[in-house]
């Protein structure tokens, strides 16, 4: 998840990282763990520099490729 910073349109940093899996056969599912202490978060900021953070979930997949490991990033969905 990351911080975006609608009237400057720039992201402001990655808050947390969520895993979740991935199956082929369904490609456009996403399963996050099942463990609840994990799927948790809260964010607070002290003097927001203005009404206008969204928060941003990217999905990314980690593979390795050749032997070295590689993200791509499939998508992301923001809450405004």
């Amino acid at each position: 998840m990351l911080l975006f910073d609608k009237e400057k349109s720039i992201f402001l940093y990655n808050c947390i990282t969520l895993p979740a899996s991935w199956k082929g056969e369904y490609e456009d599912r996403w399963y996050p763990s099942t463990n609840q202490e994990e799927n948790s978060f809260f964010v607070k900021l002290k003097d927001p520099p203005n009404g206008n953070l969204n928060l941003v979930f990217e999905f990314v997949i980690h593979i390795n490729r050749r032997k070295k490991p590689l993200e791509i990033s499939c998508g992301y969905a923001m809450i405004e």
